[in-house]
């Protein structure tokens, strides 16, 4: 059995933002994935590459 400090356990600290959440206009609840497919379709091809390799991390994937 391994042996502990404490016996409390540790608690990690509270995740905080790394910047403020952007302002959204209201979408209706059916509209919410729709909406964001709707962006990443109008964005510049750069840029939903970006954003496919930030979630996804597969380049080959993204730039289909």
């Amino acid at each position: 059995m391994l042996s502990r400090p404490s016996d409390s356990p540790r608690t990690p600290p509270p995740l905080r933002p790394s910047r403020p959440p952007a302002q959204r206009a209201p979408v209706a609840p059916g509209r919410i994935g729709a909406a964001r497919l709707d962006r990443l379709n109008a964005a510049p091809p750069g840029a939903a590459e970006d954003a496919l390799l930030a979630c996804c991390g597969s380049r080959r994937w993204a730039r289909l």
